[in-house]
């Protein structure tokens, strides 16, 4: 992913990000679930073998808009074509940190932390690729070889996200959910960060 890029997006607002997103990589050609009983997927909603996710625009709303019990439990509306957006792994994991930094929707349901359960799932999924340079799923490997050079990028994302969780009280119990995401966002991260650059010292010395 361009670094320039990526950093014009960062300081974009959530709405914004989601507009030029929509700009960047084109409108969904489908609804996410084919019917309302959310029993089934749109047969054009993946595009994981271009290394995108498609990111339900309603997320700052309602959490897990994917998962068909969650997904049923909410106005179908947010399943339909133009309120998907398609994004890379680290876009994807910007916009759920969006969502956790910025003021509830009016229209956002109540007792559900927004945003974050998404951002921790990416985090430990970007990260344990950064790690072992080896995806979380055979599938996800698109989306990996996107992000193999924007490892300072998704520090720079989790870096803002800790900040966030430190501001917000809701938000503490994920300061410390386990090892994994203790690594990413606690003092191990430079431990991370040593493996990352002895990983990229050997393979500058192999060519």
């Amino acid at each position: 992913m361009d670094k320039k890029e990526f950093y014009e997006e960062s300081q974009m607002t959530y709405a914004q990000l989601v507009g030029f997103l929509k700009s960047k990589y084109g409108k969904a050609k489908c609804d996410y679930f084919a019917d309302k009983g959310c029993t089934r997927k749109g047969d054009n909603i993946s595009r994981t073998a271009e290394g995108l996710f498609c990111h339900h625009v309603d997320e700052d709303k309602a959490i897990m808009l994917g998962n068909p019990d969650y997904a049923k439990m909410n106005p179908f509306k947010y399943q339909k074509a133009d309120r998907l957006v398609y994004c890379n792994l680290l876009e994807h994991l910007l916009l759920h940190v969006k969502i956790t930094e910025e003021p509830l929707s009016k229209k956002a349901n109540k007792f559900e932390l927004l945003g974050i359960g998404g951002a921790v799932i990416l985090c430990k999924q970007i990260s344990d690729y950064y790690e072992t340079r080896e995806p979380a799923y055979k599938w996800m490997a698109p989306a990996c070889e996107v992000i193999d050079e924007n490892y300072d990028e998704y520090i720079s994302i989790v870096r803002h996200l800790a900040e966030v969780i430190k501001v917000k009280p809701a938000y503490k119990q994920y300061s410390e959910i386990d090892g994994v995401w203790q690594r990413v966002i606690g003092t191990q991260l430079e431990e991370l960060d040593k493996i990352l650059k002895k990983q990229n010292k050997e393979t500058k010395t192999k060519e």
